[in-house]
């Protein structure tokens, strides 16, 4: 993905270029990413509305390590980061409905998402990081039986459980 703090930097055995993440380019993309989100969000789109309802219902988690998080997702390409938001919030809103403006938590998932989360199809072990120090996600297909949950309800912790390892 192009992005203007890649230049000159080699990919590493993955392709993947990591830019230097200093204190000034991490301010300089927060203040990019606040102007282009105001842009994005001065009128009312089918693609941002899930955002703007975010925005109005729970202001107070769009901290910079969520924008972060993003724009590392896109090598900090700013325009793209806020797409992602866009559609982030869409989709946390479409699984989570009026739960999806508060703070991410087991708690905060439905009493019938219990069993689909204790299952173990998707883990994030805690100890295990790796070299950059990123979650390490496990699957295990074996367990996956969709007779004992439904479908929206693995959903829900799938997304539960990437959104806790993206932090």
């Amino acid at each position: 993905m192009k992005s203007d703090v890649t230049e000159g930097l080699d990919p590493d055995m993955y392709g993947q270029v990591h830019p230097h993440e200093t204190p000034e380019l991490l301010l300089r993309k927060l203040q990019e990413f606040d102007r282009i989100l105001r842009q994005r969000t001065s009128h009312e789109t089918e693609d941002n509305l899930g955002l703007l309802r975010a925005l109005h219902k729970c202001h107070e988690l769009f901290t910079a390590s969520f924008k972060i998080r993003f724009m590392r997702s896109v090598v900090f390409n700013v325009d793209e980061a806020v797409k992602m938001v866009e559609r982030y919030w869409n989709k946390r809103i479409e699984l989570f409905g009026i739960k999806a403006f508060s703070e991410m938590t087991q708690d905060s998932l439905f009493t019938e998402d219990e069993y689909a989360l204790h299952l173990g199809y998707l883990r994030i072990h805690p100890d295990a990081l790796d070299e950059r120090g990123r979650a390490v996600i496990f699957l295990d297909p074996s367990l996956h039986d969709s007779r004992q949950y439904s479908r929206e309800s693995m959903c829900r912790v799938i997304f539960y459980m990437l959104d806790t390892a993206f932090r």
